[in-house]
């Protein structure tokens, strides 16, 4: 058995009282006076405000007056203060006078609660079951008399909480016999008003839910308005219906909506196969009419409309402000170029589609410079070369690869249109049987080319496309023609087009046709400096009539001659 003067040690004088812990009832006490003896406690009825929170226990201080702290007060009678002052009675807890914790209910519970501290168990539920929601401690830590004045109902709280300002509304009382029934009002109107609030909470957020999904309709709407406006039909839902085949109905459907975003991708397609990419339609239409100079509204109205379905059945793509006639070849992609409609640049090169151009129009010739290389078996063909070529055309039926060097030698710096059929990576010469007669890889002529420093272009069916991996049948596009052709056809228009031009743009461009599609993946005649060697040579004969011609007049005219690059390491003759 624990002495009981030990148990109330530890009731009254525990040192280490727990400091205000979030979680504690907040306790409502009855107006009334109530005197304690010097240095003493006193059990005073409460009232708990808070049915779901933990009970006060003796272990849990009070300090905080927060509801009806200016009618509470304290006064200290002490032996030479006539007429003491009162304070009040927050001021009192704080400067140490009066002390508040909870309680603890006693007998033999609570030497068991002592039994189980003494021995270092800290159980949880003894604490929890000892508690007492009924009554507060009030100690007199003066050893004066003192006595306690609430004019009203006061709370207290274990920490600095809000106060519950309905606690005058009900008569507390100090009686024991009343406070089970009147502490069951309490809850019972507690659970009432919290129920209340709850419900005026769940209405204010249904509330809110419904204006703000009410607000979500009407910014979608706007929203769906605003696109409709911006694809040209104003804010008239009914003239895009009409114009999608749509039923026409009141407000927009699910099936307008579902069809507004089906034509913005639509267009978002076209412009992006146009070269005008970006995040969103409007953007995309001002791009488009910026390209078309065309007032920039970033609005599909029935002029950009009528000139962008024009431009994308026609292939166009935009590029640095500049527009290009797309079209597809095997799968590809190529621009048509300033030269003409049918001599083509890949879409891949297009970032050097300007120099090119530029190169092709500086780059002149003389039209001796222009020959041909024929392969072709044909009688035709070869009457054909004879009459319109005669002097600027060689004829080769042999694989014998250094013959043809041999007779390529005499065209250095010279360009050659090499014409015949195609097989895979070869030149080919078929007899009337269809039997080979001879076969030329067009790998060997091109090194060959290079070797002597001869442009060559290929004129074969389809040459643009020889592979470049015979293994796997497959090659890059590359300069040459991109269909079949007719030899002859081919020829005549080649004849024009060497006498009518003087650059190499208009060369190519009046060569190619709709029969005959020229792709170009780079400069195809590069500068051998035919001409400069050319006109470097007519101005030595020329020279050299002068000198003559002074010598002869006796002038005493001293020319410089300049012998031929080729003959420059010659020794002169003694």
């Amino acid at each position: 058995m624990v002495p009981k003067s030990l148990y109330y040690c530890l009731f009254l004088c525990w040192p280490l009282l727990l400091t205000a812990q979030p979680g504690y009832q907040r306790m409502a006490i009855p107006q009334g006076s109530y005197d304690i003896s010097p240095s003493s406690s006193r059990r005073i009825t409460s009232y708990c405000l808070d049915k779901k929170l933990k009970a006060p226990n003796h272990l849990v201080s009070y300090g905080n007056v927060i509801g009806g702290a200016k009618s509470a007060s304290v006064t200290i009678y002490k032996p030479n203060e006539t007429t003491p002052t009162p304070i009040s009675l927050q001021q009192a807890i704080r400067n140490g006078s009066i002390e508040v914790r909870g309680n603890t209910r006693g007998g033999q519970e609570g030497e068991e609660f002592v039994r189980k501290y003494l021995e270092n168990i800290w159980a949880e539920e003894y604490v929890n079951r000892l508690s007492d929601h009924q009554s507060l401690i009030f100690q007199n830590r003066t050893p004066y008399p003192v006595r306690l004045s609430f004019d009203s109902n006061i709370q207290m709280g274990a920490e600095n909480s809000r106060a519950e300002a309905w606690v005058d509304d009900y008569r507390l009382s100090s009686s024991l016999s009343m406070q089970d029934d009147i502490q069951q009002t309490i809850w019972e109107s507690q659970n009432a008003a919290r129920e209340e609030q709850a419900n005026l909470y769940a209405a204010q957020a249904r509330r809110d839910a419904e204006e703000a999904e009410t607000r979500l309709k009407i910014a979608e709407r706007e929203d769906y308005y605003r696109r409709l406006y911006i694809l040209g039909y104003g804010h008239n839902h009914f003239k895009f219906q009409r114009a999608n085949n749509l039923t026409a109905v009141r407000g927009l459907d699910q099936a307008t909506k579902d069809k507004i975003h089906d034509v913005e991708r639509e267009f978002a397609v076209k412009f992006q196969q146009m070269g005008i990419h970006g995040n969103h339609l409007p953007g995309q239409i001002v791009a488009y009419q910026g390209h078309r100079k065309i007032t920039e509204t970033g609005i599909l109205d029935a002029n950009t409309k009528a000139l962008l379905e024009k431009d994308h059945q026609a292939g166009v793509y935009f590029l640095n402000g500049k527009a290009y006639k797309v079209v597809s070849i095997k799968g590809r992609k190529y621009v048509e170029s300033e030269c003409s409609s049918n001599l083509l640049v890949p879409m891949d090169k297009l970032d050097a589609y300007e120099q090119l151009m530029e190169e092709l129009a500086r780059r002149k010739f003389l039209k001796e410079e222009i020959e041909i290389l024929s392969f072709v078996l044909d009688y035709e063909t070869q009457s054909k070369l004879k009459s319109s070529f005669s002097g600027r055309y060689t004829e080769f039926f042999s694989s014998d690869m250094q013959t043809l060097k041999q007779k390529l030698k005499a065209k250095k710096r010279k360009s050659l249109f090499v014409l015949g059929h195609i097989e895979k990576d070869m030149f080919v010469g078929r007899n009337a049987r269809s039997e080979v007669v001879f076969s030329m890889k067009i790998s060997d002529i091109k090194a060959l080319a290079q070797e002597l420093r001869i442009n060559i272009f290929l004129l074969g069916c389809n040459s643009a496309f020889v592979p470049s991996d015979t293994k796997k049948g497959v090659g890059t596009p590359q300069t040459g023609v991109a269909n079949p052709f007719n030899s002859m056809d081919a020829l005549n228009r080649l004849e024009s087009a060497v006498h009518s031009s003087h650059d190499v743009c208009r060369l190519l461009g009046s060569l190619a046709s709709d029969d005959l599609n020229i792709i170009l993946d780079g400069n195809p005649f590069e500068d051998r400096e035919y001409m400069t060697a050319k006109m470097a040579k007519r101005n030595r004969k020329k020279g050299i009539i002068a000198a003559t011609g002074a010598v002869v007049a006796g002038t005493g005219i001293a020319m410089f001659l300049f012998g031929d690059q080729d003959k420059k390491d010659e020794k002169p003759k003694k």
